[in-house]
């Protein structure tokens, strides 16, 4: 799946993979018949989810262990880990009815970033949680120097993107639920001040927009006396409206 995120303008030492290459494997397959498989891809399971998965990287991993060769981000996402999961064995074992070939190992949500030669110790302090999000479902055919393709692709919609609004900011939210719009919201916030990050809450799922509303500007308000961000308020503007199957809202940030 592809994956999103304020990257950092700089990373440490490394070969970084090209923002565009960015994503979160759900099986590797590695050399196979090209036709056999395309074939097989036509009863490939589809994504239980119509929209977006939104999280975090809270870990940097080093792979593998003894002499380590690629840096990965540990993926969390929020709420739907389990469905996520969830999918990826139904991945696997639709492979396993193709008999095409799969690693062993447990499954660890997570995403390359550099690969080559590098410094642990450089990547483990410059290592920060950020947010981000999952979406479009792809057969990647690897190319080489860390490059991949796109030779299949089922799309899923983002769940959030960002608007011109004349001086403030405003993206549309998009979800299937209260608490989804609420997640994913927050995420976008996250996405232009990453610090946020560490403010949201647990709380019971939304019961109205306004209740979201309301809980947006609390984590602003505790984000910004704690350590000063750039955001001051979630307005008070709009309505969810449904949008081909879809609850749509847009959120418009005071600067």
């Amino acid at each position: 799946m592809e994956c999103h995120a304020p990257w950092p303008e700089e990373f440490p030492k490394g070969r970084i993979l090209a923002e565009e290459d960015r994503h979160v494997t759900l099986a590797f397959i590695g050399s196979v018949e090209f036709d056999r498989f395309l074939s097989h891809l036509q009863s490939i399971p589809l994504p239980p989810f119509n929209v977006g998965l939104v999280g975090a990287f809270s870990h940097c991993h080093f792979f593998p262990k003894k002499c380590p060769r690629v840096v990965a981000w540990e993926v969390n996402v929020i709420n739907r880990t389990q469905e996520l999961l969830d999918y990826q064995k139904n991945i696997e074992s639709w492979l396993k009815e193709g008999e095409f070939h799969l690693d062993d190992r447990d499954y660890l949500p997570h995403m390359s970033i550099s690969r080559g030669h590098f410094q642990v110790d450089q990547w483990e302090k410059a290592f920060s949680p950020l947010p981000l999000y999952l979406c479009n479902l792809h057969l990647y055919e690897s190319m080489g120097s860390s490059r991949y393709r796109s030779i299949w692709t089922h799309a899923i919609p983002a769940p959030f993107m960002k608007f011109e609004h004349m001086a403030d900011i405003a993206f549309k939210i998009r979800g299937q639920s209260l608490k989804e719009i609420f997640d994913h919201a927050f995420t976008a916030l996250a996405f232009q001040c990453p610090e946020i990050i560490h403010f949201r809450d647990d709380s019971p799922s939304p019961e109205s927009l306004n209740d979201i509303i309301v809980r947006l500007n609390h984590i602003v308000g505790l984000a910004d006396a704690e350590v000063g961000i750039p955001l001051k308020a979630v307005s008070y503007h709009g309505a969810l409206k449904d949008i081909e199957g879809l609850w749509e809202w847009e959120m418009i940030v005071d600067v």
